[in-house]
């Protein structure tokens, strides 16, 4: 039986096939995907069969979305982990000024109070740590523990070694 073409709950698609408009509304939900009917048109399926396939088709859709979500969840993961245990560089390190503490104010690292006599290191962003505390930290992360301000890493050093090491192999071969 073929739809009504007054019934306003018909609608017809780019290829001249009549379909109930609920159904329209299940394809704009997968619009841009393709879907193999084999060859058997919209007119040709009965409601059941067609909203069977469409059923499928949004299910396997669903799990290839999850699963490329899945994989990406995990590969920012893995990124993110690689980037968070990144170690400032010694030369950054060895920068950090020495500060005395007077008594006021928390390591944010370890929760205690400064002493008096206690050595500390100021970070670039002037936040103070007490000496061996700020070290230990820098050694698995290049980033202030308070405000993230960003050091330069180990990694950044061995990059502009190797660019300062191209620099001198293109002088070379310039005064050739």
């Amino acid at each position: 039986m073929e739809p009504d073409p007054d019934d306003p709950n018909v609608a017809v698609d780019a290829n001249g096939f009549r379909f109930r408009r609920v159904v329209t509304r299940v394809e704009m939900v997968v619009e841009g995907l393709t879907y193999d009917v084999e060859t058997t048109s919209y007119e040709e399926l009965s409601d059941e069969e067609y909203c069977r396939r469409m059923y499928a088709l949004l299910r396997d859709y669903r799990r290839e979305e999850e699963e490329e979500a899945a994989a990406a969840a995990e590969d920012n993961t893995s990124r993110g982990c690689k980037r968070a245990r990144l170690s400032a560089s010694d030369d950054a390190v060895r920068g950090l000024p020495e500060a005395r503490a007077g008594g006021a104010g928390e390591c944010a690292v370890c929760l205690q109070d400064f002493g008096a006599e206690d050595t500390l290191r100021a970070m670039p962003c002037a936040h103070a740590f007490h000496q061996d505390c700020i070290l230990r930290w820098l050694r698995v992360n290049h980033v202030c523990p308070l405000c993230r301000h960003a050091l330069p890493t180990q990694q950044d050093e061995e990059e502009d070694e190797d660019d300062d090491s191209e620099d001198d192999d293109d002088s070379d071969e310039d005064d050739d």
